[in-house]
């Protein structure tokens, strides 16, 4: 019986051994991998310990000329918020149609008392800057000033983006940083105070 079981191993150890050399075999006569997946990979591989990278470079008719995790979920670092946005609204058209800035509307009370409501569209340029050329806020001011002379309330409405604080894929210890904050469709002066 003992003789038996070790022809059996010896017998289940020699099959395994040729199926990882065919494996090995196959392995090797794959296609090497693209230069530039190559290069890129390698650059990747020197950042810090613990980074991940998600990557997808396309030519302008949509060929795949690098692809590294495309389908995996990141949190975008602060730098590349603004270029991501900028790809979306290149490659989102409707957006630049229903974005129209920020409007104003004059809301009067049952006591006659106006209310002015700075209604935020997603413009990110809205500024009060002396030398503003573009998406000023004295524009909507004169606005309301051609309309009435008292106003009772000022009240900035950013409904127009959901009221998403955690948004998805962003992890919790994100939330109490600078960055970690949720968009919002009312912006003004870059959101800084000086």
């Amino acid at each position: 019986m003992t003789t038996l079981i070790a022809r059996f191993a010896f017998a289940s150890a020699l099959a395994l051994s040729l199926s990882l050399t065919v494996a090995n075999a196959q392995t090797a006569a794959s296609p090497a991998p693209a230069p530039l997946l190559t290069t890129v990979e390698q650059k990747l591989a020197e950042g810090p310990t613990g980074s991940r990278f998600g990557l997808l470079v396309t030519t302008l008719d949509g060929e795949v000329l690098v692809s590294i995790a495309p389908d995996q979920r990141f949190i975008p670092a602060s730098n590349t918020k603004m270029f991501t946005t900028a790809i979306a609204y290149a490659e989102l058209p409707l957006l630049q149609r229903t974005a129209k800035g920020t409007g104003v509307r004059l809301e009067t009370g049952v006591d006659g008392a106006v209310d002015v409501v700075l209604h935020g569209r997603g413009d990110a340029l809205l500024s009060s800057a002396d030398d503003c050329k573009v998406d000023c806020l004295q524009v909507l001011a004169d606005a309301v000033a051609a309309k009435t002379r008292h106003v009772r309330n000022i009240t900035g409405d950013d409904s127009w983006f959901p009221d998403e604080r955690w948004s998805p894929g962003m992890s919790w210890n994100n939330i109490s940083s600078r960055y970690g904050t949720g968009t919002s469709a009312l912006t003004l002066d870059d959101n800084e105070l000086v």
